[in-house]
């Protein structure tokens, strides 16, 4: 820096990065951090008026029963149409958790997601759930149960057919703070998932307490099964865990035919990932689930082919 006013500038923005990934470390100021700042203004901006100009949009990734080849549900991942470009969540939702939006856009994805539930059941389409993720800091805001129950009544929807989905890290956290609003969700009759299970070390003793009603074995120890055989002995665990507390286990992350094979071996039969699927819009959705038969009794759709084909 030529003068105190720049050099004080650049070490704003210097800490300001630090912050962002984290803390707790020195950066000395390179270039590129300024342009991602302004970037991520720019970003900022225009995410305060996303859900005025409907730009906001929702993908599903299917969750197959791989016994039957049937769905038993869909994950819910929120997209931004911005202009002609598509962003992926980790583009804007860490600014948007730092504006607040991020709650309104949680609660958005919740009355989208059922609504489109309703729309495929009127229609005879074979989906019986979808899931939404919230982040942990939203189970702090009153406004989650109550949109959540304003959007199953306007739908019609049971509460069961609503999961919500929190990563287990973040949930063991700040467990003592989020365990009365996860009952009252229970209560309602909303279900919860844990993601990324595995991956926050829970305890077993906080997860007897906690109102849970699935687990989804995190990608890491997924894509480690055959190599690793302490991986291997974590997912028997986990899946032993669920069955002893009569939770519905999921593996996510799926996207080769021997993982598949593993976790079937093993005693996880519903699955998720690229192996079946990429996240899709409703109607390709529809049109995956006929073109693949998804149907009791058949073999699943993926069988011989790559992963995210």
């Amino acid at each position: 820096g030529r003068n105190f006013e720049m050099l004080l500038a650049k070490a704003d923005v210097a800490m300001s990065v630090a912050r962002q990934q984290g803390g707790n470390r020195l950066l000395v100021y390179d270039d590129a951090y300024g342009e991602q700042l302004r970037g991520d203004f720019e970003l900022q901006s225009a995410l305060a008026t996303v859900l005025d100009r409907n730009e906001l949009v929702l993908h599903y990734q299917p969750i197959i029963d791989t016994r039957y080849n049937r769905v038993v549900g869909v994950e819910a991942l929120m997209r931004w149409m911005r202009g002609s470009q598509m962003l992926s969540p980790g583009k804007f939702i860490p600014l948007a958790e730092d504006s607040g939006l991020d709650f309104r856009m949680g609660e958005w994805a919740i009355s989208e997601a059922l609504q489109q539930l309703r729309r495929w059941q009127l229609a005879g389409v074979p989906i019986p759930g979808v899931s939404v993720n919230v982040s942990v800091r939203h189970l702090r805001q009153p406004t989650l149960l109550r949109a959540a129950q304003q959007a199953l009544e306007a739908t019609e929807m049971p509460a069961s057919a609503l999961t919500l989905e929190l990563t287990e890290i973040d949930v063991m956290r700040d467990i003592e703070n989020v365990l009365p609003t996860l009952w009252e969700l229970k209560k309602a009759g909303i279900r919860i998932a844990l993601d990324d299970f595995g991956s926050g070390f829970s305890s077993v003793s906080y997860l007897t307490r906690m109102p849970v009603d699935t687990l989804k074995i995190d990608r890491v120890f997924v894509s480690e099964l055959e190599n690793d055989i302490g991986q291997l002995k974590v997912v028997r665990s986990i899946i032993a865990l669920a069955g002893a507390l009569d939770l519905q286990i999921i593996g996510e992350g799926v996207e080769r035919t021997e993982e598949m094979h593993m976790l079937q071996k093993l005693g996880c039969q519903d699955l998720q990932g690229y192996l079946f699927s990429k996240p899709m819009t409703a109607a390709q959705l529809e049109r995956w689930m006929t073109e693949n038969h998804i149907m009791p009794g058949r073999g699943w759709p993926g069988e011989g082919t790559t992963a995210g084909s």
